[in-house]
């Protein structure tokens, strides 16, 4: 699975700076994590995804060797697996994913059932169950920024 491991004796590297091949090695690095849980990828895919999402890379001291960063995989495998087009995968977000799909729906459901009680939105009880609506969507998720975080290009989550 997609643990993160401390990497004391590595150094963070821009991907802007890396060279080709450190690219290209951090690219083979990445793939051969997440291939299992993510097939069904070709190498312009797999490249592309790579050089789009631009992950930061961690160079080791001792071996020269790059890698992704630790920190940079589980975002990247997520980011990656939002461009999956294959039917009937396994979410990487598990328990996240749920939560926030059963909020959705069930926050869909409750504005059906008002508009289908009351097209008009006119009745002072519908008024009341539109301001709780309101009030739940407005308060913010934890979980759904934490996702949506996740999910961003490196350069997104900087704005």
């Amino acid at each position: 699975m997609l643990s993160s491991s401390p990497r004391p004796s590595a150094d963070h590297l821009s991907f802007t700076l890396a060279t080709s091949k450190q690219r290209a090695q951090a690219l083979a690095h990445a793939r051969k994590r997440l291939e299992p849980q993510l097939p069904n990828f070709s190498d312009a895919q797999w490249e592309s995804m790579f050089n789009t999402y631009a992950p930061a890379l961690s160079v080791e001291h001792q071996t020269g060797a790059v890698t992704l960063a630790d920190d940079a995989l589980l975002p990247f495998a997520n980011w990656v697996h939002l461009h999956q087009d294959t039917e009937n995968d396994v979410s990487l977000y598990g328990h996240e994913a749920y939560y926030l799909a059963r909020n959705l729906v069930s926050y869909a459901q409750e504005a059906s059932d008002l508009v289908a009680a009351d097209p008009e939105l006119t009745k002072p009880e519908s008024i009341g169950v539109m301001r709780a609506l309101f009030q739940r969507l407005s308060v913010g998720n934890v979980v759904a920024e934490r996702v949506y975080h996740a999910c961003q290009k490196p350069d997104e989550r900087a704005r």
